[in-house]
């Protein structure tokens, strides 16, 4: 499976999936309906994957953001206390 970025790329450079045939093809040779049925179905796994990757990436970061906000709290309250010290 190729990256996002990758993905991207493509589309940018061939104005459409990988894949998935351009306009002009489907404009000159028709569609074959199995084959785009499939591809289309190969193109949702593809999307159900990705969403899947980004989940897991953004639980990861609320993981670290919390992480992250629990130490600023503590260093909030150290803070305090050695302003108060003086």
């Amino acid at each position: 499976m190729s990256t996002l970025a990758e993905v991207k790329k493509y589309i940018g450079a061939n104005q459409h999936l990988p894949g998935v045939p351009s306009a002009e093809q489907v404009a000159g040779d028709g569609i074959d309906l199995l084959k785009m049925n499939a591809t289309l179905l190969e193109k949702v796994e593809e999307l159900t994957l990705y969403s899947i990757q980004l989940e897991e990436a953004r639980q990861q970061d609320q993981k670290k953001l919390q992480a992250l906000e629990q130490k600023q709290a503590e260093l909030e309250q150290l803070l305090k206390q050695v302003l108060s010290r003086k």
